[in-house]
C-alpha cells in the first residue's frame, strides 16, 4: 500500500476545517482480505460493567477514557481472535489494549496528538529487560541523590550547630 495523503475540509459549518490524514503504510499487513467476518445473529444485548481499577486503567488519566474490561465483551461479541478492531477515535487507547489482550489486532487513531501520544505509548510493547534495566538505573539515581542530600544535610547541621555553639560562648562571655 502507498503513503497517501487524504485531505477533507468541511466548509458551512459553524467554524470552517481543514484536515489532512496520510495513511498508515503498514495497514495492509493487518487485513486478512481472504478471511470472513464473524457472523453475528442479534447485536449485543447484556449489561456491562468494569471498575477503574486496573494497572492500564490507572496508568495515566484522560477525559472519556472507559477501562477496558467494559470493551472487552463487545470486541468478543463482534469479532474473533486475529480480527482487526479499528478505533478512529481512540483517545486513550483503552480500545487497543482490551483488543490486544483479546488476541485481536488493533488500528487506533485520533486527531488529537495528545490523545495519538497516548494511545501509541500505552499500547507498544516494551522489552521487559530494557524496561528493568531503566527502572534500575532510575533507583539507583535516586539512592545517589538521598545520598548527596543526606550529606548536604549533614554538612549544614554541622556548620549550623558549630555557629550556634560559638553564639552561644559570645554570649556566655559578654
Amino acid at each position: 500500500m502507498e503513503n497517501s495523503q487524504i485531505n477533507l475540509e468541511l466548509t458551512n459549518y459553524h467554524h470552517n476545517a481543514n484536515f489532512s490524514f496520510i495513511l498508515n503504510p503498514h495497514f495492509s499487513e493487518l487485513i486478512n482480505l481472504n478471511k470472513q467476518p464473524k457472523t453475528i445473529d442479534e447485536p449485543f444485548s447484556k449489561d456491562i460493567t468494569a471498575g477503574k481499577n486496573s494497572y492500564v486503567y490507572d496508568a495515566h488519566t484522560y477525559h472519556t477514557k472507559v477501562p477496558p474490561q467494559g470493551i472487552k465483551p463487545l470486541i468478543e461479541h463482534y469479532t474473533n481472535p486475529g480480527d482487526v478492531v479499528l478505533d478512529p477515535f481512540c483517545g486513550s487507547g483503552m480500545t487497543g489494549v482490551a483488543a490486544t489482550e483479546l488476541g485481536r489486532k488493533a488500528l487506533l487513531s485520533d486527531l488529537s496528538p495528545a490523545a495519538a501520544f497516548i494511545a501509541y505509548n500505552i499500547n507498544t510493547p516494551i522489552d521487559p529487560g530494557r524496561y528493568l534495566n531503566a527502572v534500575n538505573t532510575l533507583l539507583n539515581r535516586a539512592a545517589q541523590l538521598q545520598k548527596k542530600a543526606i550529606y548536604h544535610s549533614l554538612s549544614r547541621m554541622r556548620f549550623r550547630s558549630k555557629c550556634f555553639v560559638y553564639c552561644l560562648e559570645l554570649r556566655i562571655n559578654l
